[in-house]
């Protein structure tokens, strides 16, 4: 009876915030399996930016907002209205958060750990569309991804992305998909794949062994340098077609030994 009247509310104020406010949603309601099966609900939001979500989530109560396990916000194509991710907003506070998908969002900057409180977040989709508008392109902190610690995919493709800081994805110690195709990278050296340093006797920081797949198609990657993806050891799959690959090191791709050709 209490799950029962604890859907009914959901269903009636996420109706009422579709109804009445720009976003457009959708949701779905499922049991979770197990022993002592969980309300989960997965939400779709058409809005214009980023920001609009906020007058939805905002009118569920915080018992509600942990119910939430997938997020697909699909922002405005038709004009140029700019968004932003905001450490103090409601989609960042979502605690049980397993899926997040943010599309056409034109999003800037991916500020420090700001989705560290989706501790469970397990599948991640940036993709803004920015190539639409070449004068935008998405920039990173070092800490963007601080505190997603069982985050598996990772999908940044289509983001105008140009370079990445140092260490970027070294706190995603379980993500096994990276797909950054479509955008315009063009250091291999700058991924932070690489653990070779000065050589056996001082090699460099290990970060993202457990990598299983790796695309890095339709960038701008003139060379493939020596020992570039050292740190990969577990690396099935990678993506290079459709850059301006021009050369490529003796050494190019040492330490991926799992890699299937």
């Amino acid at each position: 009876v209490k799950m029962a009247l604890v859907i009914a509310v959901v269903a009636a104020l996420l109706a009422c915030a579709c109804a009445t406010l720009e976003p457009d949603c959708d949701w779905e309601r499922v049991l979770s399996g197990g022993d002592d099966p969980q309300v989960e609900v997965l939400l779709q939001c058409r809005l214009r930016t980023i920001g609009n979500a906020d007058s939805v989530l905002s009118n569920l109560t915080s018992a509600q907002l942990d119910m939430i396990t997938s997020l697909k916000l699909e922002c405005s194509d038709v004009l140029f209205f700019e968004s932003s991710l905001e450490s103090n907003s409601y989609l960042t506070q979502l605690r049980r958060l397993r899926e997040l998908k943010l599309e056409f969002c034109k999003i800037r900057f991916v500020p420090p750990a700001v989705l560290s409180v989706s501790k469970e977040l397990r599948n991640l989709t940036l993709r803004t569309h920015n190539t639409d508008w070449s004068a935008m392109a998405m920039e990173f902190h070092s800490d963007s991804f601080r505190g997603l610690t069982q985050l598996k995919y990772l999908d940044l493709s289509d983001n105008n992305i140009w370079s990445f800081p140092k260490e970027l994805f070294c706190p995603l110690y379980t993500m096994t998909s990276l797909n950054l195709s479509k955008n315009r990278i063009q250091e291999v050296i700058e991924l932070g794949f690489s653990d070779w340093g000065a050589g056996p006797r001082a090699p460099g920081k290990t970060c993202n062994v457990g990598l299983e797949e790796l695309d890095l198609s339709m960038n701008d990657i003139s060379a493939i340098p020596d020992n570039g993806f050292t740190s990969l050891r577990s690396l099935q799959t990678m993506l290079l077609q459709e850059n301006a690959i021009a050369s490529m090191a003796d050494r190019a791709f040492v330490g991926l030994v799992a890699l299937q050709v």
